[in-house]
């Protein structure tokens, strides 16, 4: 009954999208993306009509505003606006952020490991201050650590 008053063009379109929630909804997809090629002020107005509509649940006057929404706005001649990009930091700026020295997470003194001479090397990196000795897999055995100096 309701679609009678959409016009020929808009009842065909109507019928594409069943007068369902789900069908509101593609309905509602459509005009919006339409609306975003092209803003026409009559469109986004039934956007919003078409929105409170279904809030309240009138799934069929939602998909009538949503379906004459995106009528309205693929007739529109309205072009959208591009938006503004954001500038970009100089290069110069990069540099000087890369500058900074990273800072320690505890928020003590930074620790530099040092491996030392491989005579003295029994560990095969420094162990890390929160690994405790029971999960230490770099330590070297006594006789693996000689055969390797033999070679």
């Amino acid at each position: 009954p309701r679609r009678a008053s959409l016009g020929r063009g808009l009842a065909a379109a109507a019928d594409r999208c069943s007068m369902s929630k789900s069908g509101a909804k593609t309905a509602k997809t459509d005009a919006v993306k339409a609306s975003r090629k092209r803003p026409d002020p009559e469109g986004l107005r039934l956007i919003e009509e078409g929105e409170k509509a279904f809030e309240a649940k009138d799934f069929v006057a939602a998909t009538e505003r949503f379906v004459a929404a995106k009528a309205a706005c693929d007739a529109s001649t309205v072009q959208a606006t591009a938006k503004p990009k954001k500038e970009k930091p100089p290069p110069a700026e990069k540099e000087a952020v890369a500058d900074k020295e990273p800072k320690p997470a505890d928020g003590g003194v930074e620790q530099k490991l040092v491996l030392k001479p491989p005579v003295e090397n029994i560990q095969a990196k420094p162990l890390r201050p929160d690994m405790d000795a029971a999960h230490n897999y770099a330590l070297n055995a006594a006789e693996d650590h000689a055969a390797y100096l033999k070679r």
